[in-house]
């Protein structure tokens, strides 16, 4: 008798854990066109209260500002968050190496600083190697660097800096 009613407490229990998950069922009395109910919410007021001062909505819009409709676009530019740079790489002495085209780089009097983190290609070289690169329009130059297996000499060094080109090409004689 007391496994009998402990079950039926837990069944009991159980269900009215479970209407209480429920999703909420649509009467017709409830539905989107019944008025709404109105919940009331109990306010603190906060003691010290931070002061909030906001400008006129007038006086932030005459700060030099332009309207969309008043702007005007160089014929001939481009709206692509990306550009295509064209990479032509004439491995002449057919020496196999690594090749990284890294646009985070900064030059030093003893060569460069290169984040190779940051390098938007990384390649072994065995011969000529082409490829095209999409850069984001904010990379204004990269930098290729050459680095031969056969050898403990510094790598070879080349810069390409964006120019107003319609085709941006990056061209490395090794």
């Amino acid at each position: 008798m007391m496994k009998r009613n402990a079950f039926y407490w837990v069944m009991v229990t159980a269900s009215f854990v479970l209407v209480g998950c429920a999703p909420e069922i649509m009467s017709p009395s409830s539905g989107p066109d019944a008025s709404p109910v109105a919940s009331v919410t109990a306010i603190t007021p906060v003691a010290d209260a931070v002061a909030v001062t906001s400008m006129p909505l007038e006086e932030s819009l005459d700060q030099g500002a332009v309207a969309t409709a008043d702007l005007r676009v160089p014929a001939g530019y481009s709206f692509n968050q990306t550009y295509a740079l064209e990479l032509a790489v004439a491995n002449q002495q057919q020496r196999a190496g690594y090749l990284s085209v890294c646009s985070d780089f900064s030059q030093q009097e003893q060569g460069y600083v290169v984040n190779y983190a940051n390098c938007q290609l990384r390649v072994a070289l065995e011969g000529d190697f082409a490829a095209t690169l999409d850069l984001p329009n904010n990379v204004s130059s990269v930098l290729a660097v050459v680095w031969y297996f056969d050898t403990d000499q510094p790598a070879d060094f080349a810069v390409w800096e964006k120019d107003d080109a319609l085709e941006a090409r990056f061209e490395v004689v090794l």
